[in-house]
């Protein structure tokens, strides 16, 4: 860009000003962690995402709330081909690890 065309047009693009006070203000990590809620269902399937969901990330750590112990026992040696899939989709390494708990209520059946 020239510079009669720098003086004519002083304005910060909004997506690099958005970008600057998200980075100012810390939110990057609740930023991925609301995408990765948002992408979950297309990110592990339907058969996984009926049984489990994202609660938090902290300090790389996905915990993730699964609604019994058999699909928990199950997520447990899918753990590293979640860990891919996320990675993939995000286009980022953001998870090392999975924690699985139990506390996801059963969808109900009506």
């Amino acid at each position: 860009m020239t510079q009669s065309k720098k003086m004519l047009f002083p304005f910060t693009p909004l997506s690099v000003a958005v970008n600057h006070f998200i980075r100012n203000c810390g939110l990057e990590g609740k930023l991925r962690e609301y995408t990765l809620k948002d992408r979950w269902d297309e990110i592990v399937g339907e058969p996984i995402s009926s049984h489990a969901r994202p609660d938090t990330i902290r300090f790389g750590t996905l915990y993730v709330l699964v609604d019994s112990s058999a699909w928990l026992q199950q997520l447990t040696f899918l753990k590293p081909e979640l860990i891919r899939k996320i990675e993939n989709n995000m286009n980022e390494n953001i998870i090392k690890d999975i924690i699985f708990r139990l506390g996801l209520q059963p969808p109900s059946r009506s």
